[in-house]
């Protein structure tokens, strides 16, 4: 892992997420309460800002409707329709049940979550299935590999 620094973090190396001075849990205590108190002032500074809690808001919300209309695209090549407050819905509580889950990223354990819900929902198990996988396919599969490229892309020609 290359750190701000340019040079190259190894395990052997100290933790780049630490500072050089904290030598003993007692260093570490105040480091991690002087951590705590600025992560604590810029969350009270975006809380107090009614710019900064709309464009919060605004955006988790921007974010699940995209993820919804997604996902409402890949029933509808299958035929089939939901509101999209149902999938709304199924997709806030598969991603809950993924965010529970012991796997990285609920890999697996959110598409299982996902095509349980359409199909309580009254889509047909073979056509949710299908659905599920072109959605995340599209949505949460392959946007980093396109991200890989171009930072591969900007790294050869040195604009990172």
């Amino acid at each position: 892992m290359r750190g701000r620094s340019g040079s190259y973090w190894s395990p052997s190396s100290p933790s780049p997420w630490r500072s050089a001075s904290c030598s003993s849990s007692r260093d570490c205590a105040g480091w991690h309460r002087k951590r705590l108190t600025d992560i604590w002032s810029d969350a009270k500074y975006v809380l107090t800002t009614p710019r900064k809690v709309a464009q919060l808001v605004g955006g988790a919300a921007a974010s699940k409707l995209l993820v919804a209309l997604a996902l409402a695209a890949s029933l509808r090549a299958f035929g089939d329709h939901l509101s999209i407050a149902t999938l709304i819905i199924v997709i806030t509580l598969a991603s809950m049940l993924g965010g529970v889950s012991p796997v990285p990223g609920g890999m697996g354990v959110v598409e299982a979550g996902m095509i349980l819900g359409l199909t309580a929902a009254g889509i047909p198990e073979s056509d949710a299935t299908a659905a599920v996988f072109i959605q995340r396919l599209f949505s949460s599969y392959l946007p980093p590999l396109w991200g890989w490229c171009t930072l591969v892309w900007l790294r050869r020609r040195e604009y990172v």
